[in-house]
Parts: structure tokens; C-alpha cells; sequence
């Protein structure tokens, strides 16, 4: 539903097939005629008017509700455009701009509107922000700022229970949003052994040390700014990997023998870090400032090797598992959005 899909509907004698998306069903008729007799115009997206025996045999009298474009029958492309000269009739059709919303509606109710061709997402409900009132409420934004031992910037710090379970192994996914072209996302040091996803000068990087030198994976293009990408970072043993929005994929390997990562007793920061020594952050990640964006939607593996969303929901009072310093909630930056949604991006600073 609201996406895109690919029908094709093909007859030879009895014999025919429908396919959708490539996935075909085949059929034939009982024996006997092989040829299709009609007097009659065809009908796309509904019929003027269905008798009871072709309801009965249709199993609805309903129209299609949707878009339909690309029409091509015997190998002729014909123009849906009205008016046309393969269009006859056109009644209850939706101009085409009005059509995005319907293709790309706006979610948790949120009231969709087309202005100078562009989709607007007008008055989203309580607790829901973002472009497509995608968001709830509640997702983090960072705010940048320098890592050092003074708590000036801004990170949630997480039990390393919580996103890193076994030596041997690591997998989470992120969703992000930078606002800036370096910053850490996520870190988790010991000495020597760290791990660490970070944007350097518009790239992201995926770094860990299991004891016999730093890895490093890297994208060789920059991220989009003020755009969501969906982020995966793997490590089995030695081998690791970084995927991009599900299409762009990097790998290392890691030098030597050894392949637990110990971190012994390190929290997991995200969006920051928390550090005496600033300039090992900066040998291992390369970065002197936390991420300033959104981050929402992280994933990391249960010891069953089963997905485990994490909280990321703000509390009232921080408890043992959850730290929050100088995170506030995401919202629009857009003017536009300012103005439709009446949000406040400055938010309340949640205590530690």
C-alpha cells in the first residue's frame, strides 16, 4: 500500500498470467473458445455502472483507489493525461500533484498538503513531530559540542550491557540525522580496545582496536546534512562492516590474531563522550566534537541473536541505565515546519 508496484496481466489463448512486482500467477480457462470477443470501451480504475451477474463474478463493485501511470497494452504506451486522444471518459480523477499524497501520505494522521509541488505536512498530532510527522516526540537531538572531562557537551551514556554483549561479536543500527560534518555518534573505549562510529569532514566512520591496531572503515562519499540515513556497523572477529541507507556497503579486517573486544566496564556513549583525556578520544576517533543532530531508532543484538530495540525514550529522572547531558528533543529546523507545526525547538534540558 502507498508504494509503487508493477502489474503485468498477459493472455494466449486459454492460457494467462497475472504478475505483480515479478511474482507471477498463472491460470486457464475451461477448454473449449480461445478467442476474447468485446464491443465495448475498457475501463481503467472503475466502470460506469456494474450489473449484479459482473459483481458477482468480480466479487466487488468497488473502484481502485490509487494512482496509475505507464499503461502499455500490446507494447503502445498510451497517455493518461485528460484530455487525450486515447481518453474517452474521465470522471473522479485526482490531478496529479493531489496524487503525492496519496502515494506519500503523512504518517500518524497528520493533515497532507501540496503547495508549489512539494508535499507539507501540516499539523501533526501530539507527541509527533519531523517532516512527515514521522517522529515522536521524544527522539534525542545533540547538540555538538567538545568531548573533554567537563560536562560541556552534549551525549546519553548507556550500560555497555545494553549494546554490546558478547567479545566476539557487535551489531547495531542507526538512524541519524547530522546537522554538521563531524561529530561521534557512537564510542566505547577501554585501553587499548575501543569501538567507535563517527562523521569526519561529511564521511562516516566505523573504527575498533581489538588489541593489535585500529581498524577503520570508512564511506567514500559524504552524508547528505538535514537528511535521515539509516546506518548498520557489524563485527564478527576480525571482519567488520558499515551499510549505508541499505545500498552502500564497506569492510575491514582487522590486524593480528586476536578478536574479543574488552572493554571491560566502559559506559557506551552516544552522540558524545565523557573523557579525561581528550586527545585519546581524538587518536581513536578522530574527532574533537560530539554529533549534533538526531538519533533515533537504534537497534542492537539480543544474546539470542535477536533484535533489541533500545530505550531511548527521555525519563523524568535519569535512572542507572540511562544518562542524559544537554539532549533535547528533536523537532523541524525548517521555518516552514516551525510555522505549520507551532513547535518550540528549544526544549527542556533534561537532568542527569
Amino acid at each position: 500500500m502507498n508504494q509503487w508496484n508493477q502489474l503485468r496481466a498477459h493472455r494466449d489463448g486459454i492460457n494467462g498470467y497475472i504478475e505483480m512486482n515479478g511474482v507471477r500467477v498463472s491460470g486457464a480457462s475451461p477448454t473449449g473458445l480461445s478467442h476474447l470477443n468485446l464491443d465495448t470501451d475498457m475501463y481503467l480504475g472503475g466502470v460506469e455502472s456494474v450489473s449484479q451477474r459482473y459483481a458477482n463474478i468480480l466479487s466487488t463493485r468497488a473502484g481502485f483507489y490509487g494512482s496509475i501511470t505507464n499503461l502499455t497494452i500490446n507494447d503502445v504506451i498510451y497517455d493518461l493525461m485528460y484530455p487525450g486522444q486515447a481518453i474517452a471518459q474521465f470522471n473522479a480523477v485526482m490531478n496529479s500533484s493531489f496524487d503525492l499524497c496519496m502515494m506519500t501520505p503523512c504518517e500518524h494522521g497528520g493533515k497532507c498538503f501540496v503547495i508549489d509541488d512539494k508535499i507539507q505536512c501540516r499539523e501533526c498530532p501530539n507527541g509527533f513531530l519531523g517532516d512527515r510527522c514521522e517522529l515522536r516526540a521524544n527522539v534525542p537531538y545533540f547538540q555538538g559540542g567538545s568531548i573533554s572531562s567537563i560536562q560541556s557537551g552534549s551525549y546519553m551514556a548507556l550500560q555497555l550491557e545494553l549494546l554490546i554483549i558478547r567479545k566476539s561479536e557487535f551489531a547495531a543500527i542507526f538512524d541519524i540525522r547530522p546537522e554538521q560534518l563531524s561529530g561521534l555518534i557512537m564510542y566505547s573505549g577501554s585501553s587499548p580496545d575501543f569501538i567507535s562510529l563517527a562523521m569526519i569532514g561529511g564521511k562516516l566512520e566505523f573504527r575498533f582496536n581489538l588489541g593489535q591496531g585500529v581498524t577503520i572503515i570508512s564511506t567514500d562519499f559524504n552524508l547528505e546534512l538535514d537528511q535521515w540515513h539509516h546506518i548498520e556497523v557489524i563485527r564478527e572477529r576480525l571482519q567488520g562492516t558499515l551499510i549505508v541507507n541499505n545500498t552502500f556497503s564497506f569492510h575491514g579486517v582487522a590486524p593480528g590474531q586476536w578478536t574479543n573486544l574488552d572493554l571491560k566496564q566502559a559506559k557506551v556513549y552516544l552522540g558524545g563522550g565523557l573523557t579525561h583525556d581528550a586527545n585519546i578520544i581524538f587518536q581513536r576517533t578522530g574527532v574533537r566534537v560530539g554529533f549534533k543532530g538526531c538519533i533515533r531508532e537504534v537497534v542492537a543484538e539480543r544474546a539470542d541473536l535477536r533484535e533489541r530495540p533500545l530505550d531511548l525514550t527521555f525519563a523524568e529522572k535519569a535512572g542507572p541505565t540511562r544518562v542524559f547531558h544537554n539532549v533535547k528533543k528533536c523537532g523541524c529546523k525548517h521555518l516552514e515546519c516551525q510555522k505549520w507545526r507551532k513547535l518550540h525547538v528549544e526544549a527542556e534540558r533534561f537532568p542527569l
